[in-house]
């Protein structure tokens, strides 16, 4: 599933971030839905889905 695929690169690029970048971005996804995102604090990250 291509959202699972996105959703864990998110998760992947949370881990390699910063800790001092609390930034919201978004990523359009390819059936053309658009997902926010913010990475924020440090240790284990957290994914909320809203469905």
């Amino acid at each position: 599933m291509k959202r699972r695929a996105v959703i864990a690169s998110l998760v992947a690029s949370s881990l390699a971030a910063p800790a001092s970048r609390a930034a919201t971005r978004f990523i359009d996804t390819p059936d053309g839905q658009r997902l926010a995102f913010s990475d924020t604090g440090n240790g284990t990250p957290v994914v909320f889905l809203h469905g």
